[in-house]
């Protein structure tokens, strides 16, 4: 009869953290959050650990907690893009659309590589009617990920735009990249 994976030492939060990764992977999120929070415990300031306990939370959609973690995480890692990035789609979630923008805008300065932050702030952009900063960034995010999806989204933009032979080329692009 397997039980599972012994528990980490007492005192090590490195091994409580990778263990609560590991479980936030395979989707026990009340595992990982167990975990994750006895590695803080240990040692508060494990970025790591902020980041996928708030990964979980976020997946439970418990918007308070998850913004609390992503808080913690950039107060101990302020250069870290993803902390940024994260907290921003948790505003995204929420329906907050400006603080979003705000967090994405940080994440992209820290992080220029982060092609989710790009297609989201893009996709926000377009929904506020913003149609040149939706296809700049949507360009971007197509330049870091040349996704079938992408493609899609920068057509809209450009059709809401009136540019149809734009639209019509980044249809195609996505037809092919969809194949």
């Amino acid at each position: 009869m397997a039980l599972g994976p012994a528990p980490p030492a007492p005192l090590d939060a490195r091994a409580w953290s990778e263990r609560g990764h590991a479980r936030l992977l395979g989707g026990d999120l009340d595992g990982a959050i167990a975990d994750l929070t006895q590695a803080l415990v240990l040692e508060p300031a494990r970025q790591e650990a902020l980041m996928w306990r708030a990964l979980a939370h976020t997946q439970r959609r418990d918007w308070d907690a998850a913004i609390a973690d992503y808080d913690a995480a950039i107060a101990v890692a302020p250069e870290v893009g993803g902390a940024w990035m994260g907290r921003g789609m948790v505003h995204v979630h929420r329906g907050d659309d400006r603080a979003a923008l705000a967090d994405l805008d940080a994440a992209i300065a820290r992080n220029p590589t982060l092609a989710p932050a790009w297609w989201t702030r893009g996709d926000l952009h377009a929904r506020a009617g913003d149609h040149a900063r939706a296809i700049a960034d949507l360009s971007q995010a197509i330049a870091l990920a040349p996704r079938a999806a992408l493609y899609r989204r920068r057509a809209a933009a450009y059709r809401a735009a009136g540019d149809l032979a734009r639209a019509h080329a980044d249809e195609r692009a996505a037809d092919e990249r969809a194949q």
